[in-house]
């Protein structure tokens, strides 16, 4: 799509004039003088207000489409020094080298992957400093933490602080894709990070039982203990992997229905008034323009019994990350990240990244040192098919 023909989707819908939620009063400076196209919301004690929907610098949409999104309000994008082998924060630089005072940038360095001390982390940063084309990054994150000792470490604390005094960054941050119970409780807690980044759907909170769909399950998924944790602490939370779950073909029948499940998943997450954003990929004008789109209202029963059947269908499919299984496993194998790789290349359409990434585990860490004891399975408090799924994602990704 195109986009004139984008704009002009746009405004036979509705959207362009017709939507206050998509297009607010509120600037993100928070001046009601300045036109805005988007909502907007606070980043937690940081400060800084962000758009509702924000973008994922994994990859980075082409130059046109990220343009118009910053047209829409879009003012936040989330990278990392390991997107596309650093070439993320060279373009994001590029792109928002004219409106860099008023876009927030958040992107992410290694401790205890690439570095292991604080020398090694502010070079980390300061090259993305220069990637980005910028004299200061707005929220440094450690990447993907799996670890809640490392957050602590003396060497990680020092590289924030020496970067936080010398102006080079703002805010830190923590992200995580792996048991977050274990890992964001306590970093939440020792109030040396500003906002948190996990993974954060309609599947968070949803269990299957008996053919039912359980959609209170937050509280004892341990979800909601970290939201809440985050929210009396005043942290920021971004929610990422929002459209996590559900092969991209089966859009089409719900579509018929005149549900769009992308709309509908944004706008669960949304409802979610602890939750400061989202970022997602909107890699063309269609994406792009489907993602705005659900800001035009608040979720409808409509929807949000699509998103039950949607999670009825491929609950068994998508692992949560909860990281229980992997606890439990004699042999050490990475499930969660087998599984969450799995995804990129089945629903996400990154395959190249997801078969790089399967192939970086150690042999004996992937489905070949399995046994097939099935400890997993019988302690997954969702019922994946945990053994199924490995060897799918053996056929994909090996």
């Amino acid at each position: 799509m195109k986009r004139r023909e984008f704009m002009t989707t746009l405004s036979g819908l509705g959207i362009l004039s017709a939507a206050p939620n998509l297009f607010s009063t509120q600037s993100p400076g928070g001046s009601a003088s300045t036109p805005a196209k988007m909502a907007y919301r606070r980043l937690g004690r940081t400060g800084l207000r962000i758009s509702a929907v924000s973008l994922g610098g994994s990859p980075v949409p082409n130059e046109s489409v990220f343009r118009l999104a910053m047209d829409r309000g879009v003012n936040y994008v989330d990278t990392s020094s390991s997107y596309m082998n650093g070439n993320s924060e060279s373009i994001i630089g590029r792109l928002i080298a004219d409106r860099r005072d008023r876009f927030i940038v958040a992107t992410k360095f290694h401790p205890g992957r690439r570095y292991r001390s604080t020398a090694g982390l502010i070079e980390e940063a300061e090259g993305s400093l220069r990637r980005l084309n910028s004299d200061y990054i707005d929220v440094l994150l450690v990447h993907g933490a799996r670890d809640p000792d490392l957050l602590k470490a003396d060497y990680v604390l020092e590289a924030f602080a020496k970067l936080k005094q010398q102006g080079k960054i703002r805010f830190t941050g923590v992200s995580c894709h792996h048991d977050p119970v274990r890992v964001l409780l306590p970093a939440i807690e020792s109030g040396h990070y500003d906002m948190i980044s996990l993974a954060y759907n309609v599947y968070s909170g949803s269990r299957v039982e008996e053919g039912g769909v359980y959609t209170d399950y937050l509280q004892e998924a341990g979800i909601s203990k970290i939201l809440n944790a985050a929210s009396q602490k005043d942290l920021g939370v971004i929610a990422m992997k929002v459209m996590a779950g559900g092969e991209r073909q089966e859009l089409s029948r719900f579509r018929a229905e005149g549900v769009s499940p992308p709309q509908a998943k944004i706008k669960w997450v949304l409802a979610d008034q602890r939750v400061s954003g989202i970022i997602t990929e909107m890699l063309n004008f269609n994406i792009l323009q489907e993602n705005l789109g659900a800001l035009a209202g608040p979720i409808t029963q409509r929807e949000q019994a699509c998103l039950n059947r949607h999670v009825k269908k491929n609950s068994a499919t998508y692992c949560r990350m909860c990281g229980i299984c992997e606890s439990v496993c004699p042999q050490g194998i990475a499930i969660s990240d087998i599984m969450r790789y799995s995804l990129y290349y089945r629903g996400y359409g990154k395959t190249r990244e997801a078969r790089t990434a399967y192939r970086s585990l150690s042999l004996r860490a992937t489905v070949a040192g399995c046994t097939q004891c099935g400890l997993c399975e019988t302690h997954c408090p969702y019922d994946v098919a945990v053994l199924r799924n490995l060897e799918t994602a053996y056929r994909l990704l090996a």
